[in-house]
């Protein structure tokens, strides 16, 4: 596992600031991707002083009324892990961020 691997006798995760995961609260993904980013957070890594960044990016499917309480429901379960959470449209076509809060 990267997370617990090492590269000429240096620990992985000393050499990164932070990682990034797709799809990690949105249904029907592997339940195992969420487990593993907690697992990073566990290690209680930090950088130059501040704490290893954590996030992840859920798809919605439209940046639209009718999905911000699935972007709302995702953000609040990433924030209550302690990752940052970005949740948008569609991976493949995005044409650029959500603003949710257009849409309150």
């Amino acid at each position: 596992m990267t997370r617990l691997g090492t590269t000429h006798g240096v620990p992985y995760p000393s050499l990164l600031d932070g990682l990034s995961h797709e799809e990690t609260y949105t249904s029907g993904t592997d339940p195992g991707i969420r487990t593993e980013m907690l697992a990073w957070k566990s290690l209680g890594l930090n950088v130059n002083g501040r704490p290893f960044w954590l996030a992840t990016e859920d798809y919605v499917g439209a940046c639209s009324a009718a999905r911000k309480p699935d972007a709302d429901a995702i953000y609040a379960e990433a924030m209550a892990d302690g990752l940052s959470a970005y949740v948008t449209d569609d991976s493949g076509s995005q044409q650029g961020p959500c603003f949710w809060s257009d849409f309150q």
